[in-house]
């Protein structure tokens, strides 16, 4: 008996082990490409070496690490593998799928690109120039097939595993950087198929991210690091030893072996990015996905929300996305934070401000292949004001020497007749903050029984603050330097545009966006919308997005189909503004919140992984610059009719 539940147990824990979680990784290196082919040797090799020794360390078993190494890598091959991994992966399973060798844009023949080009995968077998007799693009692995696989690896994990995809390879054919500085993985010239002109975005219908969305399976998360922004070159390093290695397979494996456990793929990603971008500024490393899941795991935390350095632009000076509308003004004093030590090492001062990106400035020279937490210490003045005025009538005795006092510390706060917000009190109901149009902006129901408390005021700050950012934000002038190489029109379904009168549309009526990028280099935009009552609603970036996806390229469109105004829209003159820059920015700190899109299509240029992600937002970047560039900001307003 004894021996018979004995071996029951032991059926019992292997059956448990055959079920539990499994790390699997699928790495594939091409790097050794044959003359003939017309692509440039890479150190691939290198890049599976180092993956392979740290994924062993952080639990992968080597039975679960298939590598795919040049030959192997055939187009087949590689369809092969992935198809095999697909097989193998089970519900709660963690798997890693990574790339290194040519990337190359190739023309899209399917119409679901805004750009007219899919992105590749350059297999071991595939050319680098078409010919119509014997090469004609059929070995690039293009995003499409790489999205299916994608979406088949999240549906078999389920909501309780993960997916890592990491890409160390170019995007695309546009060159940022002289070839003669590094090894690129990627050539300037798109692989381009003779075809019929097609429009360069597509005209309604579902889009990928409908159709990849339609299933009730649960999927896991899925995170995708890329080397380099979809439009960048992406650049070999050097390792120790002075050997050519990918320069994210190389930041991945170093940073990865430093991370603490429960740490998250934000984390990993900050600290792989600061190492890139310490030895080659210029390349801008990019994460898509939910960052806040714990490594290799099906966990999140919560996590907070931090301002990192985003760049240096000397030894001593950098960039963060932080401005004007984040409460920033110039001669603010920064504290600098190691995120991984969570210790201070030193101050900084905001030496230049814009809108939503700033310049600070170090005394002493910081290692740059660290990431640093920046936060406000102190700062000489409020970047924006409110005028604060009192319902002396309803406030009860001895309210408005309190509110004046407590305001007082309030730096933004002014007080006189000529406000911008009132303090009032609502009989049996409480404090309230009424706006210039007799909005209740804010109510406190703990005060209705008349008294009132310092920690009472204490607690109007940030509704004052609010209203102090959308007086602001409304304040901000159209135009700017990139205002004249900007085109921004709504137009409603019959034709007509708000450019040539001012539409105006009955509840339930549908308009498109369209924001045209005429400059020369690729533009980065947000955009929001001012309603009737002066609430502001952050449209894009969604909640969803990062502020890099939200991008046009040179002589491209980004647009937005078949927008409906909602049956309980507000009579009245809606404002919509695109705030433009040449750098990614994001305004969405700057408000509690963002409101959720029109029903309506975003045209997107990747919407195979946007639609595994769950996000519906376009996404080409372009390298940043390495100064701060000011806001361009155009407007288009239409009028809501009352039923």
């Amino acid at each position: 008996m004894f021996y018979r539940t004995l071996i029951i147990s032991l059926m019992l824990m292997l059956g448990t082990n055959l079920f539990a979680q499994q790390k699997r990784a699928l790495l594939i290196g091409i790097g050794a490409y044959t003359k003939e082919s017309g692509w440039k040797r890479l150190s691939s090799a290198n890049d599976i070496r180092y993956l392979q020794q740290v994924l062993q360390v952080k639990g992968f078993a080597q039975q679960n690490i298939h590598v795919l190494l040049d030959s192997m890598a055939t187009y087949d091959g590689i369809a092969a593998a992935v198809e095999k991994l697909i097989s193998e992966t089970k519900t709660g399973d963690v798997v890693m799928l990574h790339f290194s060798g040519h990337g190359q844009q190739i023309t899209d023949l399917d119409g679901d690109e805004a750009d007219g080009y899919d992105e590749a995968w350059v297999a071991w077998d595939a050319m680098a120039r078409y010919d119509n007799v014997q090469y004609r693009g059929a070995k690039h692995v293009r995003d499409d097939l790489i999205g299916t696989w994608v979406n088949a690896l999240a549906t078999a994990v389920g909501s309780n595993g993960s997916v890592l995809i990491t890409i160390d390879a170019c995007h695309s054919g546009t060159a940022t950087r002289a070839q003669d500085l590094a090894v690129a993985r990627g050539v300037p010239v798109p692989f381009r198929i003779p075809v019929a002109q097609k429009e360069s975005y597509r005209p309604g219908g579902n889009t990928a991210s409908d159709f990849l969305s339609t299933s009730n399976i649960e999927k896991g998360n899925v995170v995708v690091y890329s080397a380099s922004s979809p439009t960048q070159v992406n650049y070999e390093t050097t390792d120790a030893g002075n050997s050519g290695v990918g320069s994210l397979s190389y930041g991945f494996a170093q940073a990865l072996a430093a991370m603490p456990e429960g740490a998250t793929y934000s984390d990993l990603f900050y600290r792989i990015k600061a190492r890139i971008q310490s030895t080659i500024p210029a390349q801008l490393p990019m994460m898509e996905g939910n960052g806040k899941q714990q490594l290799f795991s099906g966990n999140y935390t919560a996590g907070i929300d931090k301002v990192l350095i985003d760049r240096w632009i000397s030894d001593t000076s950098f960039t963060f996305k932080m401005g004007s509308l984040h409460q920033l003004a110039s001669g603010a004093e920064l504290a600098i934070i190691d995120d991984a030590a969570n210790v201070q090492v030193g101050k900084a001062v905001a030496s230049t401000v814009s809108v939503v990106e700033s310049v600070g400035t170090v005394r002493a020279p910081l290692d740059k292949s660290k990431t640093y937490i920046i936060k406000i210490l102190s700062m000489p003045a409020a970047p924006y004001t409110i005028t604060v005025g009192y319902d002396k009538a309803s406030l009860p005795k001895g309210w408005q020497p309190m509110l004046e006092k407590g305001f007082a510390n309030m730096r933004f706060v002014s007080q006189g007749e000529n406000a911008d917000a009132w303090i009032s009190y609502i009989a049996d109901t409480g404090l309230a903050i009424i706006t210039r149009n007799n909005g209740i902006a804010y109510l406190d129901g703990s005060t209705k029984n008349g008294k009132l408390t310092a920690e009472d005021i204490t607690q109007l700050s940030q509704p004052l603050q609010d209203i102090a950012k959308a007086n602001y934000m409304r304040s901000l002038p159209d135009g700017g330097p990139l205002s004249d190489m900007v085109v921004w029109e709504v137009t409603a379904k019959d034709g007509r545009k708000a450019t040539e009168n001012e539409l105006e549309f009955e509840k339930g009526a549908y308009f498109d966006l369209r924001l045209k990028n005429n400059s020369k280099q690729a533009i980065y935009f947000a955009l929001i919308n001012i309603l009737p009552d002066g609430t502001i609603e952050v449209l894009l970036p969604d909640a969803e997005s990062t502020p890099e996806e939200f991008n046009v390229q040179p002589g491209e469109s980004f647009v937005v189909k078949d927008n409906m105004i909602p049956e309980n829209a507000k009579a009245g003159r809606e404002f919509l503004r695109v705030m433009v820059s040449h750098v990614a920015f994001d305004i969405r700190p700057v408000f509690n919140k963002t409101a959720p899109k029109r029903s309506g299509n975003l045209t997107s240029w990747e919407q195979a992984m946007r639609g595994i992600m769950q996000d519906e937002s376009i996404g080409m970047a372009q390298r940043r610059s390495v100064s701060v560039n000011e806001i361009s900001i155009l407007t288009q307003s239409f009028q809501v009719k009352a039923k």
